[in-house]
C-alpha cells in the first residue's frame, strides 16, 4: 500500500501490517471528516509509524470462468485468507478447488513475500489460521 500526503508522518517508510483495498474508502472519509464508516481506516497508521492496524484478516476470491454464473459452471475457484499471529507474522492460506480436486497452500508472507515456500498443512501455525478461515467462510 502506498500512501502519500500531508497527513503522513515519516514519509518514505515501509509498513508491513495488514491492510486491504477496502480500507481506502474509510480512510478517505475520515480524512474528509465524514462519519458513518464502520470499516478500518488507515489514518492511525499514516500518522503514527509504530501503530498497528486493527484489521484481523484479509480475504480474496477468484473464480474461473470469470463473470456471472452458477457454481455448477465454474471450473476452478481459489480463496486466499491472510491473518496475522500474536507476533505480527502474516500467514496466508490458499484454498484451491478445481473439478474434483481440492488443495491447500500455506505461506509465511512476512518472510516469504513471493510465496515460493509452501509450508503445507502440517505447519504448526496452520491450525489457527485455518480455524479463522473456516469461521469466516461459515459466516458468509
Amino acid at each position: 500500500c502506498i500512501i502519500y500526503g500531508n497527513n503522513v508522518t515519516s514519509p518514505g517508510r515501509d509498513y508491513n501490517g495488514l491492510v486491504d483495498i477496502v480500507d481506502i474508502c474509510p480512510t478517505i472519509l475520515r480524512l474528509l471528516n465524514i462519519s458513518g464508516s464502520g470499516q478500518y481506516s488507515l489514518t492511525t497508521v499514516m500518522s503514527n509509524p509504530n501503530a498497528k492496524t486493527r484489521r484481523p484478516f484479509s480475504f480474496a476470491e477468484k473464480f474461473n470462468p470469470n463473470g456471472v454464473g452458477s457454481a455448477a459452471t465454474r471450473t476452478s475457484q481459489s480463496r486466499a485468507f491472510i491473518q496475522p499471529d500474536a507476533s505480527g507474522t502474516l500467514w496466508k492460506l490458499v484454498h484451491n478447488v478445481s473439478v474434483g480436486v481440492t488443495t491447500f497452500e500455506f505461506y509465511n508472507i512476512t518472510d516469504d513475500k513471493l510465496e515460493t515456500n509452501n509450508l503445507g498443512v502440517l505447519h504448526s501455525a496452520y491450525g489457527p489460521v485455518a480455524s479463522g478461515y473456516w469461521q469466516f467462510i461459515g459466516s458468509n
